[in-house]
């Protein structure tokens, strides 16, 4: 196939996938959220690996991972 005729199924692809979007066909997708913590918060469970931590486990440096993880 020649460059040419890529990039016009290309666009016809992304023609077709907009006009899906538009009737409702497909759910456009979301982008994740920022976040915004800051090293000083402290959270429940390991931001790395998600574990609950327990009060004396906490990290000494960043109160958001286990004291194994960071």
């Amino acid at each position: 196939m020649s460059i040419e005729k890529i990039n016009k199924l290309d666009a016809e692809a992304k023609a077709l996938y907009d006009l899906a979007i538009e009737h409702g066909l497909i759910k456009k997708p979301k982008r994740p959220k920022k976040d915004n913590s800051k090293k000083g918060d402290i959270f429940l469970n390991c931001r790395y690996c998600g574990v609950l931590i327990r009060p004396d486990w906490y990290s000494r440096f960043d109160k958001r991972y286990c004291a194994d993880c960071l």
